[in-house]
């Protein structure tokens, strides 16, 4: 009798020993903290390609982010005005783009006509008479945000002068071609060129949209806890508004983030720590960039993070 109750006690130690194990393993061990493990990142990258072929560019496909472009006049006689409307009306009538005269301080394109107009500002490109003084390189179509052009004594008729360095404000450099019309030494007899027609179509023919990227992406884990740090950034030439980033794994989703707006050319931070997994054993998860805005390609917008 004594033994069956020696026994029965054992048991009754082992089975609630046991019991106590899985109530561990169930609830206490997958909060436990783990050694951290870093995580691969695998991501697509979408490049664009370069629409100005043998014609160079400052930038390849630099451009302004709008075409309804304005400009304004400083110390400029008649003639000259006349002249450098006769350029914008050349370009304006065989693209997408249109020039509207404004005041100063708001033009996209300042034109000036005394010889100490154009400053040496920081970053500003200055070919020839003309450029871009503005510029955000950050894209994958760096941005021309404001030009301007020296105007001196033509002896042009046509106004050859004023479309070779407005096509420097648009990005466009020297080439080593003597018929054409950014050859570095200018000739009355000079044309526009189609080349450059061809090159502004394409670029000002594709709509302005933002483009998201995971900039950089450092993840952690650390037993069922998830530690990460991303930049977003924003390489299209308009504002993505509403984004968020969402992460995931094969048992769904795991956690959201609202970033809200990222302007163009900018990038945004979101660095958080102890984000919990649904299991200890999740090995891949999906960090995803959601905007309900059009971008240019979506391939930019998700990354795997593997152990």
């Amino acid at each position: 009798m004594k033994k069956t109750g020696v026994l029965t006690t054992i048991i009754t130690i082992i089975l609630t020993l046991i019991i106590i194990s899985l109530i561990y393993l169930y609830l206490i061990y997958p909060h436990l903290p783990a050694e951290p493990r870093q995580l691969k990142i695998k991501q697509n990258i979408k490049n664009l390609p370069d629409v100005s072929s043998e014609i160079k560019m400052f930038y390849p496909n630099m451009r302004f982010t709008h075409n309804n472009l304005t400009y304004s006049f400083e110390s400029c006689n008649e003639e000259k005005q006349k002249k450098m409307k006769q350029a914008f009306l050349e370009i304006s009538s065989r693209t997408p783009l249109t020039f509207t005269e404004t005041i100063k301080e708001n033009a996209d394109i300042q034109i000036g006509c005394s010889d100490d107009y154009l400053e040496k500002e920081k970053n500003i490109f200055i070919a020839g008479e003309g450029g871009p003084s503005e510029i955000l390189n950050s894209s994958w179509y760096p941005a021309i945000l404001k030009g301007k052009i020296q105007l001196y004594d033509s002896k042009c008729d046509e106004p050859v002068v004023e479309l070779h360095e407005l096509l420097h404000v648009f990005g466009f450099d020297h080439i080593n071609k003597t018929d054409y019309i950014m050859y570095p030494y200018v000739n009355c007899n000079f044309h526009l060129n189609q080349e450059y027609i061809n090159i502004l179509n394409n670029l000002y023919s594709v709509p302005a949209k933002p483009e998201l990227h995971f900039d950089s992406l450092n993840a952690v884990k650390k037993g069922s806890y998830l530690d990460f740090d991303v930049w977003v950034a924003n390489q299209g030439l308009t504002k993505a508004t509403n984004v968020k980033l969402k992460i995931s794994s094969n048992k769904g989703e795991i956690k959201s983030f609202n970033l809200q707006e990222i302007p163009f050319g900018l990038r945004k931070n979101i660095k958080v720590t102890n984000v919990k997994l649904p299991s200890r054993n999740i090995e891949q998860i999906q960090f995803k960039i959601i905007t309900s805005e059009n971008e240019y390609s979506k391939e930019n917008n998700i990354a795997i993070a593997t152990l």
